[in-house]
């Protein structure tokens, strides 16, 4: 169904220690755009998501769109967004990030499932 679903047996203590992520996504600079995305989960939790620098290389991990954008989930797909203006030189290999792992430090150790689908980036301004 055009959907991502991830099985979580534990979170983790971070959040980054279950993540789902897009490499190579290309930000200009001086653009502004709306990350969007639905998502739902068996159990009520949070998820993070945000573009970044892909510090996969030089370890720095800069977001670009300003901070991760928290999305509380319930077992109905809800819709979230995030705009922001690429303040940064544009980057041609930009991650999209969503952490699944342990929210604000809420770890989680009861197996649930993730589900997310309608991810889309769009440019509305620029």
């Amino acid at each position: 169904d055009d959907q991502a679903i991830i099985s979580i047996e534990s979170t983790g203590t971070e959040n980054w220690h279950i993540q789902l992520n897009q490499d190579d996504v290309n930000l200009e600079q001086g653009k502004r755009y709306r990350i969007s995305l639905s998502a739902k989960s068996t159990l009520p939790r949070s998820i993070e998501f945000s573009l970044q620098h892909n510090g996969s290389s030089d370890n720095n991990w800069e977001s670009y769109s300003a901070g991760a954008e928290l999305a509380e989930l319930t077992e109905e797909y809800q819709s979230f967004s995030r705009e922001f203006t690429m303040e940064a030189a544009s980057d041609p290999n930009a991650r999209f990030n969503i952490a699944l792992g342990a929210i604000g430090g809420e770890v989680i150790t009861d197996t649930h499932e993730v589900a997310i689908k309608g991810v889309k980036l769009e440019i509305i301004e620029g």
